[in-house]
């Protein structure tokens, strides 16, 4: 019965995923910027350094 239980629920969540990805897909770029908030500094910070790492390990890859 459990089992049962969750896969309702995983069902349940695919759906509202669904319904919430239309809806963010029919918003602007403006919109998304102005509801959602900017990530922190470190997220950033983190971000660069990743970015940095993976296109070094590509430059040296080619």
């Amino acid at each position: 019965m459990k089992k049962s239980t969750e896969i309702n629920h995983l069902e349940y969540l695919n759906k509202k995923g669904r319904i919430l990805r239309k809806l963010i897909m029919q918003l602007s770029d403006e919109d998304l910027l102005r509801k959602l908030p900017a990530p922190g500094k470190h997220i950033i910070k983190q971000l660069k350094i990743k970015t940095s790492t993976i296109s070094a390990f590509l430059s040296t890859r080619n």
